[in-house]
C-alpha cells in the first residue's frame, strides 16, 4: 500500500474509531544498536587499511573509504527499510486529536485504538486502561521516538525539524560530499579512463616495482616523449619542460647505484677527527612506460668527477643528520648530463 493511501485509510479509520484526526506519523524501524557495534567494529581495520595504503603512496586507500561508505549507507537503509520481525509486521504509531492508532502494515489494520483519556507516557513505554485492564507498550525503534513521546502526552505535532535532526542530516551530506569529492569520483574516473598520477612523485612507484597508471598516455610514435626522473636531490629532473603535468608523462627514469671509483675525488677531515670521502658514483638508470610499467631501455652514467677547486671541504661540519665520524659518499650524476642522455628518448621515435 503506498504511502498516501496508507494515510487516507489510516485517517478513515481513526474517525472512525472516535480518535480525531491524525496529528503525526511515526514508522517503525529496525533497532540501530547492532548496526552501529557492527559499524564500528569495521571501522578499525578500514581506518588500518586507510593509513597504511596512505603511507605507502597508493591510491587505493579511496576504494576503502567508498568501501565503507556504502556499507554505512547500506546499514542506515537496512535499518529503515529492512524486515521487521514483529508478529504484527511493520507498525505505524500514529498521535491522533484523541489518542493513539497502531496500524500494522502486515494486515493493513489497526492493531490497537487507544482513547487519550488514560494514556500516559512512562518513560520509554505507554501506559492506559481499557475495560478495567491496565495496559502497557514498550514504544519500538520508530521514527523520532522523543518526538512521537512527546506528541503523545501535549496531542500536539511538535516541530517537524529538531536541532539535533538538522545537525545529523548535516553531518551525513557534508561527509558524503567529502567521500565523493575526494575518493568517489577519482575512482570511478579511474575505472572509466584507468588510474592517473595525481602528481609527479607518484609516477616513482613504478620505479619500485608498483603498479603502472593505465590512464597515462601510451608511449608511441614520433616525439615529445615526456619523462619524469627521479633524483637524489630535493627535488626531480622533468626532462621536456619546465612544469610537466604528472598525467602527461609518458616514462619515468629511475637510476640505481651499481658502483663507485676505486680512487677518492676528494677527502675532508675536521677538528674533531670526523672524515668524509667522496668517490664517483656510477649508475644503472631504468626507463619504464608510465602507462603499462614495461622497462622501454636502460644505460649507465658516471657521477661528476669534478672537485670543487676552492674549498673543496668546508671549514666546518654541520651534522644535522647525525651521520657517523667516518662517511664515504658517492657523487651524483648532474642534470645536464642526466638531460642529455634522456634528449634521444624525449624527442626521438619511441622504441619498441
Amino acid at each position: 500500500m503506498g504511502g498516501r493511501r496508507r494515510r487516507r485509510v489510516v485517517a478513515e479509520h481513526a474517525e472512525r474509531v472516535g480518535l480525531g484526526r491524525i496529528v503525526r506519523l511515526h514508522r517503525q524501524h529496525r533497532n540501530a544498536e547492532s548496526i552501529v557495534g557492527w559499524l564500528i567494529l569495521a571501522s578499525f581495520p578500514a581506518v588500518i587499511a586507510v593509513g597504511a595504503f596512505l603511507v605507502a603512496g597508493s591510491p587505493h586507500w579511496r576504494s576503502v573509504v567508498v568501501g565503507y561508505a556504502a556499507l554505512a549507507w547500506g546499514a542506515v537503509a537496512w535499518r529503515h527499510w529492512g524486515p521487521i520481525t514483529d508478529p504484527d509486521g511493520r507498525r505505524w504509531f500514529v498521535v491522533t486529536e484523541r489518542g493513539l492508532l497502531i496500524w500494522s502494515t502486515k494486515s493493513n489494520a489497526a492493531v490497537r485504538a487507544i482513547p487519550g483519556e488514560t494514556l500516559r507516557v512512562q518513560g520509554g513505554s505507554l501506559a492506559w486502561h481499557e475495560d478495567g485492564q491496565a495496559h502497557e507498550l514498550v514504544v519500538p525503534a520508530v521514527s523520532r521516538r522523543k518526538a512521537l513521546l512527546r506528541s503523545i502526552d501535549s496531542r500536539a505535532p511538535g516541530p517537524s525539524w529538531s536541532v539535533g535532526r538538522l545537525a545529523s542530516l548535516a553531518s551525513a551530506g557534508l561527509a558524503t560530499v567529502l567521500v565523493a569529492q575526494f575518493a568517489a569520483v577519482p575512482l570511478a574516473l579511474d575505472i572509466i579512463r584507468g588510474e592517473r598520477p595525481g602528481d609527479i612523485e607518484d609516477l616513482f612507484r613504478v620505479c619500485d616495482g608498483g603498479q603502472a597508471f593505465s590512464g597515462a598516455p601510451p608511449y608511441r610514435g614520433p616525439g615529445p616523449h615526456p619523462v619524469a626522473v627521479r633524483l637524489w636531490t630535493s627535488h626531480d629532473l622533468q626532462a621536456q619542460a619546465d612544469r610537466l603535468e604528472s598525467d602527461a608523462v609518458q616514462l619515468v627514469a629511475c637510476p640505481d647505484r651499481i658502483g663507485r671509483s676505486s680512487e677518492a675525488l676528494r677527502s675532508c677531515t675536521w677538528e674533531n677527527g670526523s672524515t668524509e670521502i667522496e668517490y664517483q658514483g656510477h649508475y644503472r638508470v631504468e626507463i619504464y612506460e608510465v602507462r603499462t610499467g614495461r622497462e622501454v631501455t636502460s644505460f649507465e652514467i658516471s657521477g661528476s668527477s669534478s672537485v670543487p677547486p676552492v674549498p673543496a671541504c668546508a671549514p666546518y661540519r654541520l651534522d644535522l643528520d647525525e651521520r657517523p665520524d667516518h662517511s664515504e659518499v658517492e657523487s651524483y650524476p648532474t642534470e645536464a648530463a642526466l638531460a642529455a642522455r634522456l634528449s634521444p628518448l624525449v624527442d626521438g621515435e619511441a622504441l619498441g
